[in-house]
């Protein structure tokens, strides 16, 4: 994955696929825990629940996000619909009335950069994504604690009577998803197996084991979010303890500077 050079707008340009700070992409036949993920834990949640339609937001907050790339524009449009009392009172103050381009799909040429410039580079996380086709809704994400939080999304559309599935992240990767079309929302359980499939989350982990950070830290870096499948979190924190567990009964390896000290 990429390192930091300059690059234009989110709106106009692709993220340049070579800058520091941002990890390697994982070999996932190299760095992850092979045993099959979705049965090495008790499941906390029901994987068999599954949303009647994708438009089925539990509130208009969600339904609003939903349409957002950037990963800090959603974080401040959630504080900013849902902060009551004196938070609400300290938001307006700070912000006064919402400014459009913070609630539209992708951030506009000099709200970027502003933003970059004031917050840091954490700021342009989500603001590459490809833009969603017409009628498509995003069902989850996997967010990375990398120098530019990164984000990969899996999305779904209707049409002609079934769902069709595609994973995109800010770099053009070609993710292999599994299954690409259904009749029926995925249950739980699929979107699990889709996410596993694709090696969205655990090679992430595996890597930052293997740069010699603890276990804790290495389940931190990638998380997942959903807000149409609510239990989804609460299966990948069950998932990211198990997997802590697992690590924390070996030494880290040493990254590869301490390796070349010691040689």
């Amino acid at each position: 994955m990429p390192h930091d050079t300059p690059h234009d707008t989110p709106q106009d340009s692709p993220r340049d696929p070579s800058r520091d700070g941002t990890p390697d992409t994982p070999d996932p036949a190299k760095d992850t825990d092979t045993r099959a993920p979705r049965h090495a834990i008790e499941s906390p949640v029901d994987l068999d629940f599954r949303p009647k339609r994708y438009t089925d937001f539990d509130d208009p907050v969600s339904l609003a996000l939903n349409g957002i790339a950037g990963q800090r524009r959603r974080e401040m449009v959630r504080d900013i619909l849902t902060a009551e009392g004196e938070k609400r009172e300290r938001l307006d103050k700070l912000l006064g009335p919402i400014h459009p381009d913070i609630l539209r799909e992708r951030a506009s040429r000099d709200f970027a950069s502003s933003m970059t410039r004031m917050a840091g580079p954490t700021w342009m996380g989500g603001e590459y994504l490809p833009p969603l086709l017409p009628g498509e809704v995003e069902i989850a994400r996997i967010v990375l604690q990398s120098t530019t939080m990164d984000v990969a999304a899996v999305r779904a559309r209707r049409e002609e009577g079934r769902y069709h599935y595609r994973m995109v992240d800010e770099y053009d990767t070609e993710f292999e998803v599994a299954p690409q079309v259904s009749e029926e929302p995925l249950s739980l359980g699929e979107l699990v197996d889709l996410l596993e499939g694709a090696d969205a989350v655990i090679p992430w982990w595996e890597q930052q084991y293997g740069f010699g950070h603890p276990p804790e830290a290495c389940t931190d870096f990638a998380t997942v979010e959903s807000d149409l499948y609510p239990g989804l979190v609460i299966w990948y924190e069950a998932r990211a303890a198990e997997w802590r567990s697992w690590r924390g009964h070996e030494p880290p390896p040493l990254d590869s500077f301490s390796q070349l000290v010691l040689d």
